[in-house]
């Protein structure tokens, strides 16, 4: 902070919240060592004394599985070792935690002699912190009259592919269909097979699943009608969670952003999982629900996950950072015909991409080593079966989405705090 005659003046002491006016949330366990990441959150730690006027955000409010969860919901817990004791009753005379919530929730815990962490929850299982826990928590901050942010992450559709018997039912096993295209898309380099991929997450932690090859029809039926599933049961339990804003009188004065941090093979080249450029793998669902917007509008804009968080920051009224790479989708919001941008970018591992709507075009470079590249018609062959970087006709093609990467990685690779003034 510089002072205007040039003096260096004191940093005023204004929190994240204080700045944003914003609730701030912050979900750990409920033990010692989470206390003292949540105490250092609002009030400042020694540590990070130097950034604690920025930091420390008194009005944090504390969200997590408690000692009273694991009370009230009669929930499994480790009992507490000698240090986590001393701990609590070193916290006991911390300032940061004087007050009657605290003191009653940690001598809580030292009476039952229990932990209160998240995987406590796993006794009920997903089903019940969707339609009993986080409806109430819900409740609990519709109580409290103040704006939340809440990040929830569901593992399904991720394996294992286990999920209740009645998501399985919903889908008649004889008419799964199966991926076409099994093989290496022709003309491509061996690395966009091996290096990249492989099924590897799949190969090496389940079992029944062959080492290297194809899979037979059986199992390859059995994987999808497991993925079906879990996307079914995944889409209930969102379900559930909408139903428990509008029970909680939250609904319509919400956000709410649905993403996946991936997309998925199901075959296709002879792939499962991620972990690719192709087009199965960056490829995700992305609806976004905001009061005063449109909810019944699609948009064939491109966009990237960088652009969630300065859409985010738009909605609620924060001024994102002029730092970040991302855009703000609400042009997008507003007229659904905007078109934000017209390619995007993606790297796994060696790959490096960008696709627009005509082509999608990979280069693999390991050390600044160029290993090869990938070019597919996406107008004409969006399955990308044949790679067409090698043919005459396409070199100019070719060098046009060249420059693209290597400017955009040269983008990318600078500091973005290069030039701050603060």
């Amino acid at each position: 902070f510089q002072a205007e005659d040039g003096i260096r003046a004191q940093p005023r002491s204004r929190g994240l919240g204080d700045v944003y006016k914003r609730q701030l949330l912050l979900f750990t366990d409920a033990d010692p060592w989470s206390y003292r990441i949540y105490s250092s959150v609002a009030y400042g730690a020694i540590k990070t004394a130097h950034i604690s006027h920025i930091l420390a955000t008194p009005s944090a409010r504390y969200l997590g599985v408690t000692p009273s969860d694991i009370i009230n919901y009669d929930l499994p817990a480790d009992e507490l070792s000698d240090r986590d004791k001393s701990a609590l009753k070193s916290i006991l005379t911390d300032p940061r935690f004087k007050s009657k919530y605290w003191r009653s929730e940690i001598e809580l815990q030292l009476e039952i002699n229990k932990k209160s962490e998240q995987q406590a929850l796993a006794k009920y299982g997903l089903d019940f912190v969707t339609n009993t826990y986080l409806p109430e928590k819900l409740k609990e901050m519709k109580e409290n009259n103040k704006p939340f942010f809440l990040a929830i992450g569901y593992v399904s559709p991720h394996l294992p592919f286990i999920q209740p018997k009645k998501y399985w039912d919903m889908y008649d096993h004889d008419k799964i269909r199966l991926a076409v295209n099994t093989y290496q898309p022709i003309n491509s380099p061996e690395i966009a097979i091996e290096a990249q991929h492989n099924s590897a997450e799949l190969r090496k932690n389940y079992l029944g699943i062959p080492a290297e090859g194809l899979f037979d029809e059986s199992l390859s039926k059995d994987l999808i009608h497991g993925y079906y599933a879990s996307v079914s049961y995944m889409d209930a339990m969102i379900g559930k969670l909408i139903e428990g804003l509008e029970e909680a009188g939250l609904r319509e004065n919400t956000t709410i952003i649905l993403w996946s941090d991936h997309g998925y093979f199901l075959g296709e080249h002879g792939f499962w999982c991620k972990h690719s450029t192709f087009y199965e793998a960056v490829q995700i669902p992305l609806i976004i629900s905001s009061p005063k917007y449109s909810s019944k509008d699609n948009s064939d804009s491109f966009t990237e996950l960088v652009d969630i968080y300065p859409t985010l920051c738009e909605l609620v009224g924060i001024s994102p950072p002029d730092y970040i790479q991302g855009k703000s989708l609400t042009p997008v919001l507003k007229n659904p015909e905007t078109i934000l941008k017209d390619e995007i970018y993606t790297r796994y591992k060696q790959g490096e991409a960008v696709i627009d709507k005509n082509y999608s075009y990979t280069e693999f470079v390991v050390a600044e080593k160029y290993l090869g590249n990938m070019l597919y018609d996406m107008q004409n062959d969006k399955k990308q079966n044949i790679d067409i970087s090698k043919l005459p006709e396409n070199k100019e093609l070719v060098k046009k989405y060249s420059i693209k990467l290597e400017e955009m990685r040269n983008y990318v690779n600078k500091d973005p705090f290069q030039n701050q003034s603060n």
